[in-house]
């Protein structure tokens, strides 16, 4: 399997080349030149298959010819060794009697970011010490992506982590998840910037340095990583049979908190691969709900809501869903992407708006809407409580409301325990475990980059700095 970019530019890569590059030389993203399509009996005979052996079923998919089916099941069973069940990784609740909730998060960084960030550090790692290499991961987070990286990167032992939080924005304890990470090989980064000033931080760092990129193999662990959105797949397949558990004659509809669209991306793929959901995001930033019904691509203000990590108005991954559902059509998509990067808005040709407005559907969550979901799902559900991120697909779940089409099933993201301030201010009671205590006392590592400051060549000397210390071991 070949691997190109969204724009055009560059295809022909394998898939060790696709996930070890952050952006493609021409600002894309990079996606399989060909999606799997797998027939109804094959997604049938996964129907009873534990989460790990739907995941490992995934990656063959994608990288058999790449890696040995006896190193992905042996990487895929690694990968799962820090959770709080190695064995089955998904905590399966039930709500109101007729919504499925997957806890994703029950893992070190109690989000479900570790699900594929843990799968793709390993096979990174794999690749790594085949070529006695070492690489450079840098990302950007404005939530959880950045400690789930920094605690998959600190357990492998041939590459370096460079993380970029946005000063303020993120909760308490995403902070301190962050910056108590004291691995030799881990390092963090506090900016004065919104999360969608850092990502074009990063994106302008690819582009003005191609050379270093290349010498020092940078790449990144968000999820304009191709692994990342592969090994996502995973979470809708299984969402899907827990669905069919509830009736087997109703269709699925999944649903999904959002912000930079990977893991929309990633229930997109596996419908691109045959899977019958229907695919439900939850946003709490109008950025998508103007793309899709407005026609309105561009940069709104920023929201800064209860959920933090889906503060965004750059959903990265934008060009991915127009890659899928436009057939490949890159030349559109990069005629798209250039109009919305130098004029700061763009459109969508109407054609191709419908066919997005019929694969994903968009719902628009207020912190409002999300405090009172926090409070009925914890009065009507014997005390169960629901950060305020998976709070959005809950509420977007209640508003489709009992169905004679519909199994509904919500993807759990992250533990309410990362965002008690916001559990408390829906007027319940938290009395679960006290992350703030936990943490607050540990050791820190952390470089604060002001407004002044030229972060481009901050990152620059990390960057050659690693380099040295890389050199001096090999």
């Amino acid at each position: 399997m070949k691997y190109q970019s969204t724009r055009g530019g560059s295809s022909g890569h394998t898939f060790q080349e696709a996930i070890f590059k952050g952006y493609a030389p021409d600002g894309g993203m990079y996606m399989p030149e060909e999606i799997p399509q797998l027939s109804q009996e094959t997604i049938s005979s996964w129907a009873d298959m534990p989460y790990k052996e739907i995941m490992k079923q995934i990656v063959k998919l994608f990288a058999e010819d790449e890696i040995p089916v006896s190193d992905i099941s042996e990487l895929v069973e690694l990968s799962f060794q820090s959770f709080d069940d190695p064995s089955s990784p998904i905590v399966t609740k039930d709500l109101n009697g007729d919504v499925v909730l997957l806890e994703l998060f029950n893992s070190r960084t109690l989000a479900f970011k570790d699900l594929s960030m843990c799968c793709t550090a390993q096979i990174l790692n794999y690749f790594l010490k085949k070529d006695n290499s070492h690489a450079i991961f840098l990302s950007v987070t404005s939530g959880d992506t950045g400690s789930s990286s920094l605690q998959a990167i600190s357990a492998v032992d041939c590459a370096d982590a460079i993380v970029a939080f946005p000063k303020g924005i993120i909760s308490p304890i995403q902070e301190l998840q962050m910056i108590t990470v004291t691995s030799d090989n881990c390092h963090v980064l506090r900016v004065e910037a919104n999360s969608d000033d850092l990502d074009n931080i990063v994106k302008k760092f690819f582009k003005e340095h191609p050379d270093l990129i290349e010498r020092c193999r940078i790449g990144t662990m968000n999820s304009l990583n191709w692994c990342r959105v592969m090994l996502q797949t995973a979470h809708h397949f299984y969402a899907y049979f827990q669905g069919k558990k509830l009736n087997s004659e109703k269709e699925t509809a999944v649903f999904i908190p959002t912000g930079g669209l990977g893991n929309a991306v990633s229930a997109a793929v596996a419908r691109h691969m045959g899977l019958p959901i229907q695919v439900v995001c939850s946003v709490t930033n109008d950025a998508l709900t103007r793309a899709f019904y407005e026609n309105d691509h561009s940069v709104g203000p920023l929201h800064l809501s209860l959920a933090p990590a889906m503060n965004i108005q750059i959903p990265y991954n934008w060009e991915r869903l127009l890659y899928l559902v436009s057939d490949k059509d890159t030349e559109t998509i990069r005629a798209q992407l250039d109009d919305y990067e130098v004029k700061g808005k763009a459109t969508t040709k109407p054609e191709l708006l419908k066919k997005l407005q019929d694969f994903i559907e968009i719902q628009l969550i207020s912190d409002v809407e999300i405090l009172a979901t926090i409070k009925k799902c914890h009065d009507e559900n014997d005390g169960y409580i629901v950060c305020p991120h998976t709070a959005t697909a809950v509420a977007a779940a209640y508003r489709y409301g009992k169905s004679d089409q519909y199994n509904r099933v919500v993807l759990g993201v992250a533990s309410p325990a990362k965002f008690r301030d916001a559990v408390e201010k829906a007027d319940v009671p938290y009395e679960g475990r006290d992350l703030y205590t936990e943490l607050k006392d540990k050791p820190i590592k952390v470089s604060d980059i002001t407004a002044e400051d030229d972060a481009c060549e901050i990152l620059k000397d990390i960057v050659l700095s690693i380099e040295k210390k890389t050199t001096q071991n090999l």
